[in-house]
């Protein structure tokens, strides 16, 4: 199992605290903290927040002969992932060999998860984020359409390429096109500890996000509110089916507002917490680079 003790061994850094910009950071108001930003306000539609260049981290283990390819963005951030990776990589390989990606924002996710997971078999999705990603792509059954009716993988492949150089799918709505297939649940984790009533109102949040366009464009699947569960991280565990693949997804901004100490112990909950899961697929995650203000 992966440990603290492991990290530190590497000297591995964390986000300092309040590293974040507008809505992950101390210095946000109450009522923006875990909102959305919105498509005339993203950095990314001003060309700040797109994918950038990438290559990849290998990790081997000598007693199994196998080889981890990790994917990491050329930005420093990556560093202390891929660090921490190399700590894990062992501990992941000997369980399960469970596949892990890496890029500067969620928006890469998407690109990611269409490629190499069955579009086709239902999935549980864990979100750990400062931001819920809920955001709806007007008619975007048009998307859900385009993945599945391609001749090839390969052909697939292409069409996520071209999507990516025109900015299809951003960092705030990656997740809709995805359900209710191959993502049937979301659960969303913004912090490890939420009373009821913030609980309900995240949700309320996130689920008006995600119908936004039902009306000017419906889906043929319909409203997705029920499929999107907020749940802080002490109350996760009960919101898991035993029997359900989990795809697990962290950002790095869910960390920004805590101390060094706290943001040590915080991911060190979280990361034993996912690797014990028995029907984990995939995990993948999210510097968010333009969220951190060392950035």
């Amino acid at each position: 199992m992966f440990t603290l003790n492991k990290l530190r061994a590497f000297g591995v850094p964390f986000p300092k605290r309040a590293e974040g910009e507008g809505e992950g950071s101390s210095e946000t108001s109450e009522c923006a903290e875990y909102r959305n930003p919105s498509p005339q306000s993203s950095l990314l539609l001003q060309g700040e927040r797109r994918e950038r260049s990438y290559r990849w981290w290998s990790v081997c283990d000598p007693e199994l002969g196998r080889k981890r390819r990790f994917h990491l963005t050329n930005n420093a951030r990556g560093l202390w992932i891929a660090a921490l990776l190399v700590a894990a990589g062992r501990a992941l390989l000997a369980a399960n060999g469970v596949p892990i990606y890496i890029e500067d924002n969620h928006a890469g996710t998407f690109y990611w998860l269409a490629q190499n997971i069955d579009l086709d078999q239902s999935c549980t999705l864990v979100l750990f984020d400062a931001h819920s990603d809920a955001s709806g792509i007007f008619d975007s059954d048009k998307i859900r359409s385009a993945l599945r009716n391609v001749a090839s993988k390969q052909d697939r492949q292409t069409l996520l390429d071209r999507w990516r150089t025109k900015g299809t799918v951003q960092c705030f709505n990656w997740i809709e096109p995805l359900m209710p297939a191959p993502i049937e649940k979301v659960i969303w984790v913004p912090a490890e500890r939420l009373s009821e009533s913030q609980i309900s109102e995240h949700r309320r949040k996130a689920t008006a996000l995600l119908d936004g366009h039902l009306e000017a464009a419906p889906r043929k699947s319909g409203s997705l509110r029920e499929s999107y569960v907020v749940s802080d991280f002490e109350s996760l565990e009960k919101h898991l089916a035993p029997t359900e693949p989990l795809v697990v997804t962290i950002d790095l901004d869910y960390f920004a507002g805590l101390s060094a100490p706290e943001q040590e112990t915080a991911f060190a909950r979280i990361w034993n917490f996912v690797i014990e899961r028995p029907n984990l697929r995939a995990i993948t995650f999210a510097i968010s680079r333009p969220y951190l203000k060392s950035e």
